[in-house]
């Protein structure tokens, strides 16, 4: 009617076993040619992989929304997280703790214990601590 013409789209069918046995069925405009069945899984597993990675920055690690538009402070955003991620997935497999939820609450609180072990240990953190832990002056009115 708007003299526009549909192009035909062909689509494939492609039926692959998992190493489970389970039969995989996917539906690919990719040609028989350029991809074999099991190559299309495998492209499809990757892909996946990187849903339930983005999943995981954006429920585990808060990373919702970023808070500007430019491109080396998103990618250093997304450095951090990363490497975060990673310190709370190795803390995580060393302690064996199943839960991530946990695992990230410990590693912060064994971090922040860290932190202020470190301060105090330097001499400006010395001075504090014996600041705080002065008894208080009882002969003053």
């Amino acid at each position: 009617a708007s003299g526009h013409k549909v192009q035909p789209i062909t689509l494939r069918l492609i039926r692959v076993m998992d190493p489970k046995g389970k039969i995989l069925i996917f539906i690919t405009n990719i040609p028989s040619h350029d991809l074999t069945p099991l190559q299309v899984a495998a492209l499809y597993r990757k892909r996946w992989d990187i849903e339930v990675l983005f999943r995981f920055l954006k429920q585990e690690m808060n990373l919702k929304h970023l808070v500007c538009n430019d491109a080396n402070a998103i990618a250093v955003v997304l450095y951090c997280t990363l490497i975060a991620a990673s310190m709370i997935l190795i803390f995580k497999k060393k302690n064996i703790i199943k839960s991530f939820k946990t695992a990230k609450i410990l590693f912060v609180n064994e971090l922040i214990n860290d932190i202020i072990y470190q301060a105090l240990q330097s001499e400006d953190g010395i001075l504090l601590l014996k600041k705080i832990t002065k008894p208080p002056n009882r002969n003053q009115t």
